[in-house]
């Protein structure tokens, strides 16, 4: 365990059930966030519900109960999508998402919640006219970062898309002008495992989080774009 948190927040992580879902971890973040950034402070940590009906995938558009058969111990899609915001005033500098433990297995909930994110993250920029913005996805303790500069992507970006070489594949065009290719785009895991590489209740990943947030108030308290370098250099 983290020798980074107090006893009371390590021991909201410990104690939930071995088969946690993704709202058993919503009290444990809620301790952990509000530790980070108090209420008497100048941020707010604001949770929000975000419509979600369809997302567009690499497959095509998934509609919210394709996710209900996926596999055992996934999350049932909802239409609505909880995140935590945290707010410096009355701007937004973070989005925290939050998914179960076992959602992290499948290719397309990890494709899924990517998207979510990424279109959070750019509407909010949008909405607030911020130079940047910041997100955290977290499927149980693992947690992968994500950042939007300006008019730049969102980083980390997309894996590329598998693109079939047809020359070397033999194919011809059909006699309407057409190739007809079977590339599966479902076999391209466009948002891969490693990505969540870091446990927010190991020394390492703690430390990692905490490197983030520290940048984060650095940017609040200097409105300056070296925090936001400082921040960019952790992920």
């Amino acid at each position: 365990m983290s020798s980074w948190f107090s006893a009371s927040i390590i021991s909201q992580f410990t104690c939930l059930p071995p088969h946690a879902t993704e709202t058993d971890y919503y009290g444990p973040f809620n301790k952990l966030l509000h530790s980070l950034f108090p209420p008497d402070s100048r941020y707010s940590v604001v949770p929000r519900l975000i419509p979600s009906n369809t997302f567009q995938t690499s497959s095509g558009i998934l509609p919210p109960s394709s996710f209900g058969a996926i596999g055992a111990g996934a999350s049932c899609w909802s239409p609505v999508q909880f995140m935590y915001e945290i707010m410096y005033e009355d701007k937004p500098i973070l989005v925290v998402y939050i998914k179960g433990p076992n959602d992290i297995l499948y290719p397309s909930m990890r494709e899924a919640v990517d998207k979510v994110m990424r279109s959070r993250m750019r509407d909010i920029q949008e909405l607030y006219s911020l130079p940047s913005i910041a997100g955290v996805i977290f499927m149980g303790r693992m947690y992968c970062c994500y950042v939007k500069h300006g008019n730049t992507a969102v980083r980390p970006p997309l894996s590329m898309p598998y693109q079939p070489n047809l020359q070397q594949l033999g194919l011809a065009p059909t006699p309407t002008g057409q190739t007809i290719v079977d590339d599966n785009p479902e076999d391209v895991d466009l948002v891969p495992r490693s990505r969540w590489g870091s446990d927010i209740m190991d020394d390492h990943g703690a430390r990692k989080f905490l490197v983030l947030v520290e940048g984060l108030k650095a940017v609040c308290a200097a409105r300056s774009e070296p925090g936001m370098q400082r921040m960019e250099s952790v992920m």
